[in-house]
């Protein structure tokens, strides 16, 4: 995967789908980061509802990775998201950038 998008977009879309899900006792753990036709969808679960918000971007190669909540902060600006072989999301900005461990996509739960 590989997808640019807005930094602030892409907070504001973090936030979302993080506050999205109703309170219950599980709290989720990790976000679902995949590409779509146009742009990046974040999706989470609680494993009883699913909440998925679509920020806009261009996509250069499609995939998806799930990676921990706690573990990313987003710039504004142009941001790049783009994953490894060994399942790890490289973000980048102008100013920054972060490696974090994330786990396949095929692990994520997924709805029935």
């Amino acid at each position: 995967m590989k997808a640019y998008c807005d930094g602030k977009s892409l907070a504001e879309g973090w936030k979302a789908v993080k506050s999205g899900l109703p309170t219950r006792k599980f709290i989720p753990s990790s976000v679902l980061i995949e590409t779509v036709a146009d742009g990046i969808a974040l999706t989470t679960s609680d494993r009883e509802s699913w909440i998925t918000i679509t920020v806009h971007g261009r996509v250069e190669r499609h995939g998806a990775i799930a990676v921990p909540w706690k573990a990313l902060r987003f710039n504004t600006g142009l941001v790049c998201l783009e994953d490894t072989p060994g399942h790890s999301l490289v973000v980048s900005s102008d100013h920054n950038r972060i490696e974090v461990v994330g786990t396949p996509a095929e692990d994520f739960p997924h709805a029935p």
